[in-house]
């Protein structure tokens, strides 16, 4: 069994703007007779920039890319933002 999904973390305001982690959470589990072996990882993917001006999203990579974009590969994260 492998689980993958994308979570926010809880939002960091700093100096007007409001900083929301995004990262990606992979749980995988599998099992043989009488052994059981799990793996889980987190890795953040990004980071989602909220000020007076507008929302914004950049890639650990430093790449700008829209909530459009973001929403794409992660359904269910413009959900998640308007929580907020």
């Amino acid at each position: 069994m492998e689980t993958e999904k994308v979570t926010l973390d809880a939002p960091v305001a700093v100096g007007g703007l409001t900083l929301v982690p995004v990262a990606r959470e992979l749980l995988s589990c599998a099992g043989s007779g009488k052994r059981l072996a799990g793996f889980a990882a987190r890795e953040a993917i990004g980071v989602v920039v909220i000020s007076s001006s507008g929302t914004t999203a950049f890639r650990v990579t430093g790449e700008e890319v829209t909530l459009d974009q973001l929403a794409v590969e992660f359904p269910g994260i413009s959900s998640a933002l308007k929580r907020l």
